[in-house]
């Protein structure tokens, strides 16, 4: 009866012990386990923040030469524009600031703004050549109407394919009140109309000159002031081209 009481003592201490070491160990075991994780965690974060701080400096760097290149493309900028100013300075400098040829380089870059082929430009420039068979210059004149007058009288017909009709402003008496002819100190305008319906028009201060092709003649012009209320065309006729 005693052995059975001792053996079944010793069996239950066995067991308890036998559950304590278990625990022991389970609790060895997380425990490794959780520093483990906390070692692989800190690894993982080290490893990481290496990594965000490389990209952080390539970034840096990046900006940093972006910023040089802004800087040197600025300063290139600068100094093409200091060298186009220059040149431009230089070809002005060459540059008649009278006379017909300004007039003709003026022409040309109004064309040229307008969207004509240069090309084109230059056949006509090779194409021109000095008049052939003109006519003797003859001389008609007509009323310029103005805001006060449009009578008769105020066109002319040159060769029966160009009509010229031209406008001004009033002149002014002492009293300031409007007279019927035109001040040739004003611009006037002028029109230049074809048979065919063809208009061609210039305004400006007399005297001054325009050329109109019809058919196959050149038709130059210059009009001029005449005696009161009148404008003088000077015209001949040369072949074309």
């Amino acid at each position: 009866m005693h052995n059975n009481v001792y053996n079944t003592h010793n069996r239950y201490r066995n067991r308890n012990r036998a559950q304590f070491k278990k625990l022991v160990f389970l609790t060895a075991f997380v425990c490794a386990l959780f520093f483990i994780g906390l070692w692989l965690g800190e690894g993982r974060s080290g490893s990481e923040q290496t990594y965000f701080k490389s990209q952080v400096e390539d970034r840096a760097k990046q900006i940093e030469e972006l910023q040089e290149e802004l800087m040197l493309s600025r300063a290139n900028a600068q100094t093409a524009e200091m060298r186009y100013e220059q040149l431009q300075n230089d070809v002005l400098a060459e540059l008649p600031f009278d006379g017909p040829l300004r007039d003709l380089i003026e022409e040309l870059r109004s064309r040229l703004d307008e969207g004509v082929n240069p090309e084109r430009l230059s056949f006509a420039i090779k194409a021109a050549r000095p008049p052939q068979n003109c006519t003797d210059p003859a001389v008609k004149r007509f009323v310029a109407s103005t805001p006060a007058y449009q009578g008769p009288d105020s066109d002319v017909e040159i060769d029966g394919k160009v009509f010229v009709t031209g406008r001004g402003s009033s002149a002014k008496n002492t009293e300031g009140d409007a007279e019927a002819w035109f001040n040739p100190a004003k611009a006037v305008s002028i029109t230049f109309e074809t048979k065919t319906g063809r208009i061609q028009t210039k305004k400006g201060a007399l005297p001054f000159s325009d050329t109109m092709i019809v058919d196959d003649k050149e038709y130059r012009f210059t009009l001029s002031e005449g005696a009161r209320s009148f404008i003088k065309v000077t015209y001949d006729r040369c072949d074309y081209p």
